[in-house]
C-alpha cells in the first residue's frame, strides 16, 4: 500500500540492487543434559525462581538486501532496506526488493538497473534469480564492489613489485584504467598473468588466488560500463544497509535474540530505515482502532 502512493525522487536516473549478510547472535535452546557451547562461570547460589531453559549463543549470518535510487552521477538519493532473520533466509526480503524495482520501473521505463554488490557466488545467484521475476528488468549491469577490488590489486602489488614507489605508480594506473576503460580487467589481468610466470613458488602461490578471483568476477569489473550508465561503482548503500540494520541495533553488549523478537525488530527497523514509517505507522493503527 505504502509503495503504490510513493514517487520516485526529483533526478531519479538509475536503480541498483546489493545484497550482504551480517552476523547476529542467536540464543538457540540446548538440551538440559548437554554442556554449553562455550564455557560459563559455574552458578553458586540457588534460582529464587524457575530456572530458564539453557541456551546457547550462536552467532549466524542474516541476510540484507538494499534497493536503491541514484541520479546521474551514481549517488544514491533514496535507499530502501530490508533484513530477514538467518532462518527466514532470503525468500521474504528479496520478494519485497524486487517489488520496489517493478515500481520503480513502472513509474519510469528507462531507468539504469544495476547490481553492486561483493564477490561471493550465494549473492550473485540469489539477485540474479531474483530479477527475473521482475518483468520490467529487460537487462542490467553487475559490478563486484570496487573497493574489494582495489584492495586485491593492492595485495597482487605487495607480491609481484618489490618497490614501494613502482607499486604506487602502478596501483594508480590500474585505477585509472579502471575509471575510463571497460577492458581495463584484461589488461590488468595480462599484466598479473605475466609478472606470476616471473616469481618464485611461494610467490607463485600467494598470487594464484588473487588471479582465480579476478578470472571468476572479471566480467563483473567493467566499471567504466557503469559510469556511462550513471550507475555506482561501489556497494556503500548495501554497507550502510548492514551497519544500521544489525551492527547499530541487534549485535550491543550483551544482547541475543529469539527468532521472532529478531524479526520483529528488523522489520520495524527497516521500515524506519527506509523513510516509510511514519505512512506504516497509519496503516497499522488503523487496523487497532476499531
Amino acid at each position: 500500500k505504502i509503495r503504490r502512493t510513493e514517487a520516485l525522487p526529483d533526478g531519479a536516473h538509475g536503480i541498483v540492487v546489493g545484497l550482504d549478510r551480517g552476523s547476529v547472535p542467536m540464543a538457540e535452546e540446548r538440551p538440559p543434559e548437554q554442556a554449553p557451547a562455550t564455557p560459563r562461570r559455574t552458578r553458586t547460589e540457588p534460582y529464587a525462581r524457575t530456572p530458564p531453559p539453557p541456551f546457547d549463543v550462536t552467532w549466524r549470518m542474516a541476510p540484507v538486501a538494499t534497493v536503491t535510487i541514484t541520479d546521474a552521477h551514481g549517488e544514491g538519493v533514496a535507499t530502501r532496506k530490508y533484513a530477514a532473520t538467518p532462518t527466514a533466509g532470503w525468500e521474504g526480503i528479496l520478494k519485497r526488493a524486487m517489488a520496489d524495482v517493478g515500481a520503480a520501473l513502472h513509474a519510469q521505463p528507462d531507468l539504469a538497473v544495476g547490481v553492486v554488490q561483493d564477490g561471493a557466488h550465494e549473492l550473485w545467484n540469489a539477485s540474479r534469480a531474483a530479477l527475473q521475476t521482475v518483468p520490467a528488468v529487460t537487462s542490467y549491469l553487475e559490478a563486484v564492489d570496487r573497493f574489494h577490488l582495489s584492495e586485491r590489486l593492492g595485495k597482487v602489488l605487495r607480491i609481484t613489485e618489490p618497490d614501494a614507489a613502482a607499486r604506487t605508480r602502478e596501483y594508480d594506473r590500474w585505477q585509472a584504467l579502471l575509471d575510463t576503460e571497460a577492458t581495463a580487467i584484461d589488461t590488468i589481468e595480462t599484466t598479473v598473468l605475466r609478472a606470476h610466470g616471473r616469481l618464485g613458488p611461494q610467490e607463485q602461490e600467494d598470487l594464484a588466488e588473487h588471479i582465480v578471483y579476478i578470472q571468476n568476477n572479471k566480467d563483473r569489473m567493467r566499471y567504466a560500463d557503469l559510469h556511462e550508465r550513471g550507475l555506482p561503482i561501489g556497494s556503500g548503500a548495501t554497507e550502510r544497509g548492514c551497519n544500521t540494520l544489525l551492527n547499530l541495533r541487534v549485535k550491543r553488549n550483551a544482547e541475543h535474540w529469539s527468532e521472532e523478537g529478531l524479526q520483529g525488530v528488523l522489520t520495524l527497523r527497516a521500515i524506519h530505515q527506509s523513510d516509510r514509517f511514519d505512512k506504516f505507522w497509519k496503516h497499522l493503527a488503523r487496523a487497532y482502532q476499531h
